[in-house]
C-alpha cells in the first residue's frame, strides 16, 4: 500500500484516491464562506441552493456555504432528500431525545415542521426509497438500542410502522440500491457490530447479508453505481479508517483504501460519484472540521475544509450539494458539557 502525499494530504491506492483537506477548530480557510446564525447574526438572503442554480460559470465549486439555521438544534439526527425538501428527524439536544421532523426548503432556504416520529431516537439510520423516508434502528429516549422501523409519506404528513430490523442497533448507516436500504454496522449490547441486513421496501421484508470485514459504528456510507462503500468510524479496538465496499451482485466485501485519517460519526453522502466524509471526531473524541472524499477513479484536486468542526451532523443531497445539519461540538451528550448546533453546512463540489 503506497500513500502519496500532497499539500492536502492525498493518498492514492489502486486505482482509488482519498482526498483530504484539514481545519484547526472552527478556522476558516480557502474556499470558504462565513457561517449564518450560528457564527454571526443573521442568515444569508439568497438560499445557496438559488445561488449555485446560475449559469455553470458563475458556480463556485469546492466551497462551502451556510444555509439558514435549523429551529432546533440537533445531534445524530437523520435526514433524507424527497424532491427540493429536505427532512431532518430525530435526533438528541440538551433537553433529551427528540422526535421533531424538520423541514428545510433547498429552493427558498426555509423551515417548515411536518408530523414527528411515531419513536423519538437519535443515532440511527435513514435512507429514501420511492419518495418515502425511512427510520431505521437508533437509540430512544430510555436509553436502549432499538429495532424499530418507520416510514415517512410527505405527501400525506404522517409516519408508519414497518417491519422490525432483525437487530436492535444504534449508531449504524444505511445505503441503498435499486430500492433495497443496506442497514451497515452499529452499536449493539456493548460492542461494534459487523452486521448487514436488507430492507426490501417494496416487499417490506428483511433479509441476512455478509457482514463488514471489521465491525464498526458510525461508518460513512454511501452507493456508487451498484457498490455500497463502508469507511471509517469506531471499532472495538478504538477508531478505525478502515474502508471496505460491498458488490450488491455478489453478497461479498472487499477492502479498499484505508482514509487518510479517523472520521467517527461525519456527515457521510456521495455527491456525483464519489463519497464524502465531512467532519466527525478523531481518535482523541475530539471535534473535526476535515473534508475527505473518496473518488473510484484518481483525482487530485485539493478540498476545502468544513467552516465549523462538528461531530454527528445529518447527511443529504440535493442538486449535487452536499448538506450537512447540526451535530455538537461533543458526540456523547448527556453530562459532558456539550454545545448542540443547529446551523446548516452546504459544500459544494
Amino acid at each position: 500500500m503506497k500513500f502519496l502525499r500532497k499539500s492536502r494530504l492525498t493518498s492514492a491506492v489502486a486505482g482509488a484516491v482519498w482526498l483530504l483537506a484539514g481545519c484547526s477548530s472552527g478556522n476558516q480557510g480557502a474556499g470558504q464562506v462565513p457561517l449564518g446564525a450560528e457564527s454571526r447574526a443573521g442568515t444569508p438572503s439568497l438560499s445557496h441552493a438559488a445561488a449555485q442554480s446560475l449559469s455553470p460559470a458563475k458556480i463556485e465549486h469546492n466551497t462551502w456555504a451556510a444555509g439558514a439555521s435549523m429551529p432546533v438544534a440537533a445531534l445524530s439526527a437523520g435526514a433524507g432528500a424527497i424532491g427540493s425538501k429536505i427532512y431532518v428527524v430525530g435526533g438528541v439536544n440538551a433537553s433529551g431525545v427528540l422526535g421533531l421532523n424538520q423541514i428545510y426548503d433547498t429552493a427558498s432556504n426555509t423551515w417548515s415542521s411536518g408530523a414527528p416520529m411515531l419513536t423519538p431516537r437519535w443515532a440511527f439510520a435513514t435512507a429514501v426509497v420511492g419518495g418515502t423516508l425511512y427510520a431505521i434502528g437508533g437509540q430512544t429516549a430510555g436509553g436502549s438500542q432499538t429495532n424499530v422501523v418507520e416510514s415517512y409519506d410527505p405527501t400525506t404528513d404522517s409516519w408508519s410502522t414497518q417491519a422490525a430490523m432483525p437487530t436492535y442497533r444504534d449508531s449504524l448507516a444505511a445505503a441503498v440500491y435499486d430500492g433495497t436500504i443496506y442497514a451497515v454496522g452499529g452499536y449493539a449490547g456493548d460492542s461494534r457490530q459487523a452486521t448487514v441486513e436488507a430492507y426490501d421496501a417494496a416487499a417490506n421484508t428483511w433479509s441476512e447479508k455478509t457482514p463488514l470485514g471489521v465491525a464498526k459504528s458510525n461508518p460513512g456510507v454511501g452507493t456508487i453505481g451498484a457498490t455500497i462503500y463502508a469507511a471509517s468510524g469506531l471499532g472495538n479496538g478504538g477508531t478505525t479508517t478502515d474502508d471496505e465496499a460491498y458488490a450488491t451482485k455478489t453478497n461479498k466485501w472487499k477492502s479498499k483504501a484505508a482514509a487518510p485519517i479517523v472520521q467517527n460519526a461525519a456527515c457521510a453522502a456521495v455527491v456525483k460519484n464519489k463519497l464524502y466524509l465531512a467532519g466527525g471526531a478523531d481518535e482523541t473524541g475530539a471535534p473535526l472540521g476535515t473534508l475527505e472524499q473518496y473518488d473510484p477513479k484518481p483525482s487530485k484536486a485539493p478540498l476545502a475544509a468544513m467552516p465549523r468542526t462538528q461531530i454527528g451532523a445529518a447527511a443529504a443531497t440535493v442538486n449535487n450539494l452536499l448538506y450537512c445539519f447540526g451535530g455538537a461540538s461533543n458526540g456523547y451528550p448527556f453530562g459532558t458539557g456539550a454545545t448542540f448546533y443547529s446551523n446548516v453546512q452546504i459544500y459544494t463540489p
